[in-house]
């Protein structure tokens, strides 16, 4: 006769400890739970706080690269050659310094000559406009330089007020012929052909028997002496 099974055991019955109800399964399971979350909600938070102080101090580090601000004159509208500035063409704007030029203009224009062209939106700058006081052609030019008429011929390019250009030597002066003199008795230099007398002249006028350019003053004096021995040929530049 075979032998009978032996009985299992009875699980362990849970006994709460004196003092202290018995809490069912599911009740320790959200316990967990809940603790989980709220650690999550903490990192979560910690880990938002070192991102806003990143953005914070990196939005202070570009602030800071802007440096201040400077109050400059911007043109309302495209401004040309020999066009005296109004109020009305004018704006005042607080711009970063970093985007300012050297020589933008902080004391009121009002009344000078433009004396090249200045864009819409383009801060006014004390170089694009003539001398403060000044009146006819003297004031269309910036402080420093001179203006110089060239001859005007069919070797001439068209161009207009405003524009461009580079002086240059076309013919050297004859070798035979007799040196000019300036009033103090001393002749006037031989220029080589091909050398270049001035970059970035200034066109203020243009009639059919000369062209009137602006030029630095320390130019001026070689490019005198080269239209009174020589042929002098304007190049349009940018």
């Amino acid at each position: 006769m075979a032998p009978l099974p032996r009985p299992r055991s009875a699980p362990p019955v849970r006994r709460a400890p004196p003092g202290r109800r018995l809490q069912p399964p599911w009740a320790t399971r959200w316990r967990r739970a809940r603790r989980a979350r709220i650690a999550l909600v903490g990192v979560v938070a910690l880990l938002a706080g070192v991102t806003t102080a990143s953005f914070v101090a990196d939005a202070a580090d570009r602030s800071e690269a802007w440096g201040s601000r400077r109050r400059v004159a911007v043109a309302t509208r495209d401004l040309d050659p020999g066009e005296p500035l109004g109020s009305d063409a004018l704006a005042w704007r607080d711009l970063p310094v970093a985007v300012v030029p050297d020589d933008a203009v902080t004391d009121d224009p009002v009344g000078r000559t433009v004396a090249e062209r200045i864009l819409r939106d383009e801060v006014v700058r004390a170089a694009r406009l003539g001398t403060a006081g000044a009146s006819g052609l003297a004031a269309r030019l910036p402080p420093g330089w001179l203006a110089v008429a060239l001859p005007a011929d069919d070797r001439t390019p068209p161009v207009h007020v405003g524009d461009r250009a580079d002086l240059y030597v076309a013919t050297a002066a004859d070798p035979t012929a007799t040196e000019p003199t300036v009033a103090t008795g001393g002749a006037l230099p031989r220029l080589p052909a091909g050398r270049r007398l001035t970059a970035g002249a200034r066109v203020l006028e243009v009639t059919d028997r000369r062209v009137t350019v602006a030029v630095p003053r320390a130019d001026a004096a070689e490019l005198t002496a080269a239209i009174a021995t020589s042929t002098v040929i304007l190049a349009v530049s940018r």
